[in-house]
């Protein structure tokens, strides 16, 4: 063994990795073979030492006579500026930051003297890799603790649509394999195995855990290895490069509907490149966040995403992500940021994220609004009722106040039993209706215009019964051959209005008499 390093996953317990020295001798071997480091090169060590990148960050250098130069002790990992001075001091030319660090530096602070980039720890955005790989020659690294710190290099450059992970490093075996553990195709997502001379021996004292992630090789029985399930979504390409997806942690079940965070902060981020303006994203990060204990059996669950700078135009993002996104993939809340928190290794806090307070700035800032009628003050108790808020702006659609489309279908049963208790069905709004009205304003309309409709279609066939009693009333005085009837309807006190006509002329084509009214008086010559 050369090392154990205690790590942790998204949802997973910590525990104890125990890391050989044939993977971690091979990695560093192959890094070099990649991306060969000079012997007058410098090295910034910016990682803890409780991380594995900090192992290629002191021995890739020290294998190859280099120097290491050490971040001060009381580095903050949120101020680069400490960075920028250290590399600019000691005329750093290496350096190997998580993608959230990296978005942070000026690549004209600190080119020269740096010359080489590895990026690692997360996701590679490809607006970093463009930056970058335009400026100096940048590599994106990608392994894990439990598969001796990096197994596939790729390097970047300023034209690719996409970013990599690369080809397996040498003597390191690579798998995409189905939920049946069969090799997928070209294309095809699946997850990422790794074995070889890569995997660790396990995890210390969980031999539960070790033998559920390290099973044996049986495509290469006579190897007589292991391979590891990283627990990441990949695909291979053409060319036999790997396109890496995002980890199993970071998809969600919301609403029904499996989501990738991932996938949401790409969308975000890809907005820079396609608008590059001054209110365009500089770092995005998309959380599941809950305000409720009993956020599942409630399904109060909501998509929260932070971005950076506070100057981006949360209103037009918000535009845009939604008509790029599927509803169920756009997020409730858009807040802004002077900068994400970071962990101590340079990756997006989220946990800390989760515990911030929502204050979403693309919601209306106007004062709260007076309802008047009794239809739209009930619809809006009803939605503080189901959205758990104490106001709610009647021009807010309820999609972005925290509603999903399950909630909607509650929403829409509540009304109409308030509303419509005791009608036809067939005289209440259409389903089609309410998907077109998710404001209170709107849907006030919506319910007014139906009981109009209900009054109309009520009076309607009271009219009906009366000229029903009528033709039979008709149809008795044509059979007592009466010559002439006469209709006197009172206009006034001191007038009145006269129809005469024979039982052979059609009452009804008279549209002068009311026949709401009982007839004042009815007589025959």
């Amino acid at each position: 063994m050369a090392y154990a390093l205690w790590t942790s996953g998204v949802r997973s317990s910590s525990k104890w990795v125990e890391v050989n020295h044939g993977g971690t001798v091979n990695a560093l071997l192959s890094l070099q073979d990649e991306s060969p480091l000079k012997a007058e090169d410098k090295m910034l060590h910016v990682s803890s030492l409780s991380f594995d990148s900090s192992v290629a960050q002191l021995f890739h250098p020290f294998s190859q006579g280099a120097c290491v130069v050490l971040i001060k002790i009381n580095f903050s990992i949120d101020d680069v500026r400490d960075i920028i001075e250290v590399v600019q001091r000691h005329r750093v030319s290496v350096i190997e930051l998580t993608p959230s660090l990296l978005n942070r530096v000026n690549p004209s602070d600190v080119v020269p003297p740096v010359r080489l980039v590895y990026i690692s720890g997360e996701t590679c955005p490809l607006n970093v890799a463009k930056i970058w790989s335009q400026k100096v020659p940048t590599y994106n690294l990608y392994g894990s603790t439990e598969t001796s710190i990096y197994t596939h290099v790729a390097r970047l450059l300023p034209d690719h649509m996409r970013v990599m992970i690369g080809r397996s490093l040498p003597n390191t075996l690579c798998y995409i394999l189905d939920d049946q553990m069969r090799p997928v195709f070209i294309g095809v997502v699946g997850k990422l195995w790794i074995g070889g001379t890569a995997p660790a021996r396990g995890y210390r004292n969980r031999e539960d855990l070790t033998k559920s992630k390290f099973i044996d090789n049986t495509f290469h029985p006579h190897d007589g290895g292991m391979i590891f399930n990283t627990g990441d979504l990949a695909r291979w390409q053409s060319d036999g490069q790997i396109e890496y997806l995002n980890h199993q942690d970071t998809q969600f079940k919301y609403h029904d509907n499996r989501i990738e965070l991932d996938e949401i902060e790409r969308c975000i981020l890809d907005l820079k490149n396609s608008h590059n303006t001054q209110f365009s994203p500089q770092e995005a990060a998309v959380i599941v966040y809950n305000n409720d204990e009993n956020a599942k059996e409630s399904k109060q669950i909501y998509l929260c995403a932070y971005v950076t700078p506070t100057s981006v135009d949360l209103v037009k993002l918000k535009q845009r992500v939604n008509i790029l996104l599927p509803s169920f993939m756009c997020p409730t809340y858009f807040i802004t940021l002077d900068r994400l928190p970071l962990t101590n290794n340079g990756k997006i806090n989220r946990n800390a994220l989760s515990n911030l307070p929502i204050v979403d700035l693309t919601k209306s800032k106007n004062k709260p609004h007076k309802y008047q009628q009794t239809i739209q003050r009930k619809i809006h108790e009803i939605w503080c009722f189901l959205l758990k808020l104490d106001f709610v702006d009647p021009e807010e659609s309820f999609f972005d106040i925290g509603g999903n489309s399950l909630l909607y279908l509650k929403l829409i049963g509540t009304i109409q039993k308030q509303f419509f208790a005791g009608r036809l069905s067939s005289l209440q709004p259409l389903i089609e209706s309410w998907f077109d009205t998710t404001n209170i304003y709107a849907q006030t309309i919506l319910i007014e215009n139906s009981l109009k409709k209900n009054q109309i279609i009520c009076r309607d066939r009271q009219i009906c019964a009366t000229k029903r009693r009528l033709r039979a009333h008709i149809k008795t005085l044509r059979s007592a051959h009466s010559p002439t009837m006469r209709i006197i309807k009172p206009t006034s006190r001191k007038s009145s209005a006269i129809f005469n006509f024979s039982p052979n002329n059609n009452l009804l084509d008279y549209p002068q008499v009311n026949i709401h009214l009982v007839f004042q008086q009815l007589f025959f010559k």
